[in-house]
């Protein structure tokens, strides 16, 4: 799977301030960094190269949430209870 992907996007609805539904993505792009981690199974590390590359055009599903939250789309509860590290949104939000 390294050699042939190219990204992966994952979507998650959430949901939203006025009661419908609205979409957090995540994106990854496969760097030469993410399919050698791919190749020796160390996918664990995959979050901390996605968090790290925004220049190359990745998201991360906490920055997609983190986002929704300060354009006033989602609630502070919903980005906390989403998110993949909720301690961390805490924290972002609260600094924010």
């Amino acid at each position: 799977l390294a050699s042939v992907w190219q990204a992966v996007v994952s979507q998650k609805l959430l949901p939203s301030i006025d009661g419908g539904l609205v979409p957090a993505f995540e994106i990854m792009v496969l760097t030469p960094a993410i399919r050698n981690l791919i190749r020796e199974r160390k996918t664990h590390q995959i979050d901390g190269i996605i968090y790290a590359s925004s220049s190359d055009h990745m998201i991360s599903m906490d920055t997609s949430i983190y986002n929704l939250f300060v354009n006033g789309i989602i609630t502070r509860h919903t980005a906390i209870l989403e998110a993949s590290n909720p301690e961390m949104m805490e924290k972002r939000i609260s600094q924010g």
